[in-house]
């Protein structure tokens, strides 16, 4: 890449942020893959369903998942099962 060239203004990199709710308690997402999810400060949670809500830009998706294991802090990844998801409209449409 030539570092003289300036970048075009299109280019953008999308605000993403991720948070997730099981048994009335919520969570910061760190990172998402497609059957864990990694937890900023992740406290013991028992077994059961729960929300992932996901959102890039204006654009949020919700996930209804189901946490076999709950949330066990001494694991990094906790898994998860995908039970539904949902777009949801932006969220600045008229």
């Amino acid at each position: 890449m030539d570092a003289t060239r300036s970048v075009p203004d299109t280019q953008h990199s999308p605000a993403l942020s991720a948070d997730l709710t099981i048994r009335g308690q919520k969570f910061t997402v760190a990172a998402l893959g497609p059957e864990h999810v990694v937890l900023h400060s992740p406290r013991p949670v028992a077994a059961g369903e729960g929300i992932i809500r996901f959102k890039m830009d204006d654009h949020l998706t919700t996930y209804r998942i189901d946490l076999p294991q709950g949330i066990d802090p001494t694991r990094r990844e906790q898994t998860y099962r995908l039970l539904e998801t949902r777009a949801m409209p932006p969220i600045n449409a008229a």
